[in-house]
């Protein structure tokens, strides 16, 4: 669901300027850890969110999905938006 969630994101919000949309997509394993990176070309996100209290509805499931696997989630932009889920 989370990976959906952020994906949906990418393709709903990011690319409605783009001219040429890209997605990247890493997932990888260290030891007994997994690391999911998504990466998109897009418009990324216009000030810092606080996922604690977010209004928006996609990144409030992924906050809250997050925290019952424990995961840690953090989002930021790199000419896009990067979301980062590390369980």
């Amino acid at each position: 669901m989370i990976f959906n969630e952020l994906l949906n994101n990418s393709l709903t919000h990011a690319f409605k300027e783009s001219k040429d949309p890209n997605i990247e997509i890493h997932f990888s394993k260290n030891g007994e850890n997994y690391k999911l990176t998504l990466k998109d070309n897009g418009v990324g996100i216009s000030a810092p969110i606080d996922l604690q209290k977010s209004k928006t509805t996609g990144f409030t499931l992924v906050h809250i999905l997050s925290k019952q696997i424990r995961a840690k989630f953090k989002i930021f932009n790199d000419s896009g938006l990067v979301a980062v889920l590390e369980f």
